[in-house]
């Protein structure tokens, strides 16, 4: 999941059909059998004694997303419209159409575990008219932070304390445009314990801050998307969303989840050494880059297509393009 590794241009097939067609089980249901993980020290249960949260907008009710973790933190869909959820990322994902928004329930003591947070979520955006709001906390005395997600396509994360200025976490050189109808990570990391902001995309820190005056109280609201029609016109989709009382560490972030994340550094993500049977943590030489260890069903490839939006492909991300060439 590294700027240099295989991105998500595209998946028209359910990572599911991966599960059901090449291993029995994933618990997280990211695409990678729990064993393989395992082995490899990848979690399987998406960290679960640090998780909140954790929607994986595959429902279909229409009417809510379901919390998979312990906290019944289910939220309600307010002005989506009629069928909402579509193929994304890790099986369905939910399309925010201008001004609906998911709301959650405040007063449940999950959000209160601890001040320290990460908010992780898999982003897919097109040209913006306005700045869109993926997600938006807030407290019992106004204290806020949100993550934003600019015209430009530049990602933000904003805290607003009650009386203080505003600070803005947001990447300048360099930042990744995530408004290009691609698939994106973003996570939004606060460590409490040093007052410290970090916001990542696509597994890499685009900045960080200390932050001034932030002293939050239990928590009142938290949403993701916005009904305020001046701030609520684009349409995006998210998938995969995560909410973490606990400050990720930048490997953590990189497994959220693992399955485009390039740990090793060779240009070949996670799904990809599992499916030529090469080591995830070992660098693969110049040489096997090509070949192909496990060769998945036809089905599989012919419902899985992935490549890197990045035009500027340098040579170990074309040699990567290389090996999907030839596994498909």
């Amino acid at each position: 999941m590294t700027r240099n590794s295989i991105h998500v241009f595209a998946i028209f097939g359910l990572i599911a059909l991966l599960s059901s067609s090449l291993y029995a089980a994933d618990n997280d249901r990211d695409g990678l059998p729990d064993e393989w993980q395992a082995a490899y020290g990848f979690t399987t249960n998406a960290f679960a004694p640090k998780l909140t949260a954790w929607w994986q907008m595959d429902d279909t009710s229409k009417t809510n997303v379901i919390d998979r973790s312990s906290s019944g933190l289910n939220g309600t869909l307010v002005n989506f419209e009629p069928s909402p959820f579509e193929l994304g990322l890790f099986g369905n994902a939910l399309v925010f159409a201008p001004h609906s928004q998911v709301q959650f329930d405040g007063t449940n003591a999950a959000w209160n575990v601890s001040k320290s947070f990460t908010f992780s979520s898999w982003y897919k955006g097109t040209n913006a008219v306005v700045t869109s709001t993926v997600a938006h906390w807030r407290d019992e005395v106004g204290n806020s932070w949100q993550v934003d997600v600019s015209i430009g396509g530049t990602v933000a994360f904003l805290f607003e304390p009650t009386g203080r200025p505003s600070q803005v976490l947001q990447g300048t050189a360099n930042t990744m445009n995530v408004n290009d109808q691609e698939w994106h990570h973003i996570a939004a990391v606060f460590d409490a314990d040093r007052s410290q902001a970090v916001l990542y995309v696509d597994g890499t820190a685009e900045t960080n801050a200390y932050v001034e005056y932030w002293e939050p109280g239990p928590t009142q609201a938290f949403s993701l998307g916005n009904l305020n029609p001046d701030l609520s016109l684009n349409r995006f989709t998210l998938d995969e969303v995560r909410f973490y009382h606990a400050a990720l560490s930048s490997d953590e972030i990189l497994e959220l989840p693992a399955t485009y994340s390039d740990p090793d550094g060779d240009g070949i993500c996670n799904l990809y050494e599992y499916l030529r049977g090469t080591n995830p943590r070992v660098p693969d030489a110049q040489e096997d880059r090509f070949k192909v260890d496990v060769t998945p069903p036809p089905s599989v490839l012919d419902s899985v297509h992935l490549s890197s939006p990045n035009p500027n492909l340098d040579f170990r991300t074309s040699l990567a393009l290389r090996a999907e060439t030839a596994l498909r």
